[in-house]
């Protein structure tokens, strides 16, 4: 349901799964997690911030392959350039 949400840029749906708890790390068929389907593909920041403040994980997100410098920005100084 998660990366449903996060496909179909949901932020609402995004909040309230991980209010109830959901795994926000797990990952899709075939690897690929929320946070980096919302900054790499769909690029949605509101999402990737919500994400970010849920604490999901950043490991195998390639900054460059972020959408925009926007998203690049919320991963802090890393995210900078």
């Amino acid at each position: 349901p998660l990366m449903v949400a996060v496909d179909r840029s949901r932020a609402a749906i995004v909040r309230m799964l991980i209010a109830d708890g959901c795994d926000q790390d797990a990952p899709n068929h075939i690897g690929v997690k929320p946070l980096q389907r919302a900054a790499c593909v769909t690029g949605d920041v509101e999402i990737v911030r919500l994400l970010l403040d849920s604490c999901a994980s950043t490991r195998g997100l390639v900054l460059a392959a972020c959408k925009t410098a926007e998203i690049r920005a919320l991963f802090g100084p890393k995210g900078d350039s």
